[in-house]
C-alpha cells in the first residue's frame, strides 16, 4: 500500500520528479525518499519541493532533501 501512496503522489502531486524517474535520470528509492518525506505536507508545499529538487536530485543528498521538506514546511505550514 505504501508503494502505491508513494507512486500516486510522484504522479500526482510532484510531477517534475516523476519525470526524473520515468526518464530514468534519478533512481526510484530516491524519489519514493521525496514522496515519503512530502506525504503530509500540502499540494502546494508538495509542489514548492519539486519544483526546487526536480533540477538537482540526481545528484542531491539526503540531508538536502530534508532541507527542502523542512523549508516547504517553514514557509508552507508555519506555526
Amino acid at each position: 500500500m505504501k508503494l502505491i501512496a508513494d507512486a500516486l503522489d510522484l504522479q500526482h502531486r510532484l510531477p517534475r520528479i516523476w519525470g526524473l524517474v520515468e526518464r530514468l535520470e534519478v533512481e526510484p528509492y530516491k524519489a519514493r525518499h521525496v514522496a515519503q518525506a512530502t506525504h503530509r505536507l500540502s499540494r502546494d508545499a508538495a509542489a514548492y519541493v519539486d519544483e526546487q529538487l526536480a533540477p538537482r536530485l540526481p545528484s542531491c543528498s539526503w540531508r538536502a532533501i530534508e532541507t527542502a521538506v523542512a523549508h516547504a514546511i517553514a514557509k508552507f505550514h508555519p506555526k
